[in-house]
């Protein structure tokens, strides 16, 4: 994996799935893994109509899309990890399902700890602008943290379990100090650059005043865009986000539920069975036979 991406890469990511991507990182950075499928987030690999299809289960009428894993914008990442989720393909799952006329309603099904900033805000981005089309319930089954909860606040309902985890409304980017281990190993980086920042906060120097105040700036950034995302999903402000949720806490569902990051606590049933109910009270009846879908 290229250094910059490594220096560069921000996430929404709870804390302890982070201490396990910054080992497998670190692992990569001193040579210790040869396999490159582990962290593939650098990947050009594009998806064919075969994939885009990729099947969903349907429960009298509501699709069920779930979301396992660490999220990145294509995601062949961390497979041999805890399972990785393609923001790409989550769109376009959800794009079939709002299109297909058998489909009444969806449920996102969702165990996460959230993942990367690019590819998690155009998800939420994307599903915001789209909302009202068809209802999408959020269901949480196990985590719905960070840039889980970041997609999961942009749904129409959130329903947790009663022992699920959800919160870390939160942002952070990782340096990676090699110089010591560039002097056991004999080598000098120099660095030819043509501006200030170019290089800023590289990996074959301890971290500066300057490059630790460009990187938390940069953090800032995407904390705020977080917190902005949330804000607009949940019909919040975005300073009542900030002072009820934004300190990367994680809740339990039932705390969860008092200071309103989720609206009810219930099972996945009863949440296929809430998105069915909505999309009646909304008019949205499907005529399989007919090839259609029909707003009354």
């Amino acid at each position: 994996m290229p250094s910059r991406f490594l220096q560069t890469t921000a996430w929404v990511l709870e804390k302890e799935t982070l201490k396990v991507v910054d080992d497998i990182i670190s692992a990569r950075l001193v040579g210790r893994l040869s396999d490159m499928a582990l962290v593939n987030t650098n990947s050009t690999e594009e998806y064919t109509n075969k994939e885009r299809h990729k099947p969903y289960e349907v429960v009298d009428g509501v699709a069920v899309i779930s979301m396992n894993g660490v999220i990145g914008k294509r995601m062949g990442m961390f497979d041999a990890m805890s399972g990785g989720v393609s923001t790409q393909r989550i769109q376009l799952q959800i794009e079939d399902a709002l299109t297909d006329p058998a489909i009444l309603a969806v449920v996102m099904s969702i165990d996460s700890p959230g993942g990367t900033v690019d590819g998690t805000a155009e998800l939420a981005d994307w599903m915001l602008a789209n909302r009202g089309v068809k209802p999408v319930h959020a269901y949480v089954d196990g985590t719905m943290a960070s840039g889980a909860y970041w997609f999961g606040s942009v749904c129409d309902r959130i329903t947790a379990y009663r022992t699920a985890r959800i919160g870390s409304v939160s942002a952070v980017i990782c340096h990676y100090d090699r110089s010591q281990a560039d002097v056991k190993a004999g080598i000098k980086r120099t660095f030819i650059t043509s501006g200030e920042y170019k290089r800023i906060a590289n990996d074959a120097e301890p971290l500066s005043e300057k490059g630790e105040a460009y990187l938390q700036d940069s953090t800032d950034r995407y904390h705020a865009m977080f917190v902005e995302g949330v804000a607009a999903g949940r019909g919040l402000t975005p300073e009542e986000v900030q002072e009820k949720f934004g300190n990367a806490k994680v809740h339990l569902a039932a705390e969860a539920l008092e200071i309103g990051m989720i609206d009810a606590i219930g099972s996945l049933a009863e949440t296929i069975n809430a998105a069915r109910a909505a999309a009646q009270e909304e008019g949205v009846m499907t005529k399989v036979n007919r090839g259609q879908t029909t707003i009354i």
